[in-house]
C-alpha cells in the first residue's frame, strides 16, 4: 500500500492510512524564515568600501569596466608569452650553449 500522505495537513480531513503511517511520512509545510548565514569574510569595513567603490563607479562606468577588461587581457596576453618563451628557453638551453 502506497502512502501519499504529503498533502494530509492541507485537507480538512485525516484519512485513515494517515493515522496509521509513520511520522516521516507525514508532512507539515510551514513558511519559516531560514536563518541568516553569518560570515566574516565580506564584513571588514575595507572590503566592504572596496565592494561599494566597485559597484558605484567601475560596474556602472562602462569606460572603467571595458578599460579594466582590456588591461586584463593584455596582461595575460603578456603573462602567457612570457611564461611560453621561459619554457621554450628552458628547453633550448643546451643547443644554445654551443653557440
Amino acid at each position: 500500500m502506497t502512502i501519499f500522505t504529503n498533502n494530509i495537513y492541507e485537507k480538512s480531513f485525516t484519512p485513515y492510512f494517515a493515522t496509521l503511517a509513520p511520522k516521516q511520512f507525514c508532512h507539515k509545510h510551514t513558511m519559516v524564515r531560514k536563518p541568516n548565514r553569518v560570515s566574516t569574510f565580506w564584513r571588514d569595513s575595507r572590503t566592504i568600501s572596496m565592494m561599494r567603490w566597485v559597484r558605484r563607479y567601475v560596474l556602472l562606468n562602462t569606460k572603467l569596466f571595458h578599460l579594466g577588461i582590456l588591461v586584463f587581457a593584455f596582461g595575460l596576453e603578456h603573462f602567457c608569452k612570457g611564461t611560453v618563451y621561459k619554457i621554450y628557453k628552458m628547453k633550448n638551453y643546451e643547443v644554445n650553449k654551443t653557440t
